[in-house]
This record gives C-alpha cells, structure tokens and sequence, in this order.
C-alpha cells in the first residue's frame, strides 16, 4: 500500500527538526541528491551524508563531503 504523506505534515517535520540524513548522497554535483543535500544544509541544517557503497573508501568520502558542506 502507497502512503502519501501531505504537504503540511512535511513542513511540520521541516520545521521541527535541523538534522537530516540524506540515505545515497552523491559528491557527484548532477545528482538530484546532491542538490538536496547541498540546499538543505545552505538553509542551516545540519546534512548526515549516508551512501554505504562509498563506506569502504571513507577518507575520499569525507573528504568529498567537507567539499560540498565546507568544513
């Protein structure tokens, strides 16, 4: 069964929290992820990255995630 979740619930959710994870986010700048990711954390979130195929190469992960969040 689909669940659609309403405009108005996901502001509240918006509104309420300032951490997000972002589960696949790319450092590749022409994913849709990384836009996400990218406008969230401009608008003062805080963006926890979450892509387990990059894990095994950690340290150019984070070093693609200081990139792209600054740090």
């Amino acid at each position: 069964m689909k669940r659609v979740v309403s405009d108005a619930h996901l502001r509240e959710i918006l509104r309420s929290t300032r951490t997000i994870a972002c589960v696949g986010l790319s450092a590749n700048a022409v994913r849709p992820s990384y836009y996400v990711a990218r406008y969230l954390g401009l608008r003062g979130y805080r963006v926890i990255p979450v892509n387990p195929a990059l894990a095994e190469k950690l340290d150019e992960y984070a070093k693609q995630m200081r990139r792209i969040f600054g740090g």
